[in-house]
């Protein structure tokens, strides 16, 4: 092992004689595993700071529970040789924990510099640890070109095998884009269409007409009534729910325990999480179509495909709801799956393959969101399997919602007429939309040359059994209207 590697006890007696000889001691930290260009830059600003640099290098358990178990590449050994070799560098201690706070605590350097984009909540601690012996905080800007994970995908990209993939289409010549081609923004500089002054106040009044609000009043009296006999509520919404500013609403309905499970696409997760973390969400997909970059944003491909890479066996929608509310992001209190985590309620996204714009980001692992999705499915189906005398809320979602209700309740009436000969039969379906529902339902389906037998979701929930419903309102005056006679 190098000379220049140290424990913790060894490089706090090294730091304190340092000091005392005037010097100024810089730290910085990082896993450091597939070592490229911006590493080195990074390490030469770092020495530039001050007289001795001391990397603090994350130990491979720490790597793993912040990456995963694919990472790293390279182990704590190898990766503390590696930068032993490099010129900048004067020491190398390293640590286990998910913080370098204990080791920071132990060295008090004069200076301690990171490289890269870093939630100010999470870097806080640091921050202020630095500050009460009179440290500095430095922070380099990241070179998003350059990052192990990019390293890691051109080598798989350059080494992928397509054969396969030609033997099933033999008359033409297959190719996979090329995801590092991508000049991938950072967030920060989108113009985003919806900021949180969108978001409505739980008690705001609705505008619900009297026959609509006696109908609102029949769902209120059925899921106070699954509420107290512990049946499932599930709420089903898309993307416009959020964008239309309901998030408090639902947020709050779940605090009162009106809902025990939540279905959404694989939108409803971007802009929440948007929202958390900036507090604004929705871009002008016509200007950035235009332009080659509707999509193309780096913190939310990042971010959310890490939440999932990390914790695929959370699912979708647990995992990103974990990063919202563990990193506490600056506005986690507006998020629904962060909320749903921190209150233990399932939320199931049920995504499509390339319709969501995390699709496009290098880190985009397809097998991980198939995997957590899939989990997310199944977390549905077992509620869905308890759904006597329970309510469905479908809102607005014309896919999603019911070709996954569908399913499960077909795996759920399967398994339960094995085990008591009994389908699921008293349950309440019901579905809020814009679009005109006039037929009643009750009697059947329409005829094909009927326009409403073409409402494809009215069609597959009235066949589902159970009592039926259809609201024409808008989702935030049939929300509202909801809350305020539930609460």
């Amino acid at each position: 092992m190098s000379r220049k590697v140290k424990s913790i006890k060894e490089i706090s007696g090294i730091a304190a004689k340092l000091k005392k000889q005037g010097k100024v001691v810089v730290t910085t930290n990082g896993t450091f595993d597939v070592l490229h260009n911006a590493h080195f830059r990074l390490l030469q600003k770092c020495k530039e700071l001050g007289d001795d640099l001391i990397v603090l290098l994350n130990s491979d358990s720490s790597v793993k529970r912040f990456k995963g178990d694919k990472r790293p590449i390279n182990p704590e050994d190898e990766r503390a040789e590696a930068l032993s070799y490099l010129e900048p560098v004067d020491y190398i201690v390293v640590f286990s924990e998910d913080k370098p706070l204990k080791v920071l605590q132990s060295i008090k350097p004069n200076i301690h510099a990171k490289g890269g984009s870093f939630i100010e909540e999470r870097i806080k601690e640091e921050k202020d640890l630095l500050e009460s012996w009179g440290g500095k905080f430095v922070s380099f800007e990241m070179e998003k070109e350059y990052s192990s994970t990019n390293v890691i995908q051109r080598v798989l990209d350059a080494y992928r095998d397509t054969n396969d993939a030609n033997k099933s289409c033999v008359h033409e010549e297959t190719e996979l884009f090329n995801r590092n081609a991508l000049k991938v923004r950072s967030l920060k500089e989108r113009e985003s269409k919806s900021g949180l002054s969108i978001m409505i106040k739980p008690k705001t009044v609705g505008k619900l007409s009297s026959n609509d609000r006696k109908l609102a009043a029949e769902l209120a009296q059925k899921i106070r009534q699954a509420k107290k006999e512990k049946r499932p509520i599930i709420f089903s919404f898309g993307a416009h729910f959020i964008k239309n500013g309901l998030s408090l609403v639902l947020i709050d309905l779940m605090k009162n325990g009106y809902v025990s499970h939540i279905l959404g696409n694989g939108a409803v997760s971007i802009h929440d999480w948007e929202f958390s973390y900036q507090g604004k969400t929705e871009e002008d997909v016509r200007r950035y179509i235009a332009e080659g970059q509707f999509g193309i944003w780096d913190e939310t491909g990042k971010y959310i495909n890490g939440a999932i890479n990390k914790y695929t066996n959370m699912g979708y929608g647990g995992a990103v709801g974990k990063v919202i509310w563990d990193e506490k992001y600056k506005y986690r209190d507006k998020s629904i799956l962060g909320n749903a985590y921190n209150l233990g309620i399932p939320v199931s996204i049920c995504p499509g393959i390339g319709y969501d714009i995390i699709y496009t980001h290098p880190s985009c692992d397809g097998a991980a969101i198939g995997k957590a999705s899939y989990i997310d499915f199944l977390k549905f189906a077992k509620t869905v399997q308890q759904l006597e005398g329970g309510v469905y809320v479908s809102i607005g979602s014309a896919i999603t919602s019911p070709m996954v209700f569908e399913k499960s309740l077909s795996m759920a009436n399967n398994v339960n007429i094995q085990k008591n000969g009994k389908k699921i039969e008293n349950f309440t379906i019901f579905v809020n939309d814009i679009q005109p529902g006039t037929w009643n339902w009750k009697k059947g389906e329409p005829p094909k040359d009927n326009p409403a037998y073409y409402l494809r979701f009215n069609k597959t929930f009235a066949r589902m059994g159970g009592d039926f419903y259809y609201l024409q309102a808008d989702n935030r005056d049939f929300m509202l209207e909801l809350y305020r006679l539930l609460i």
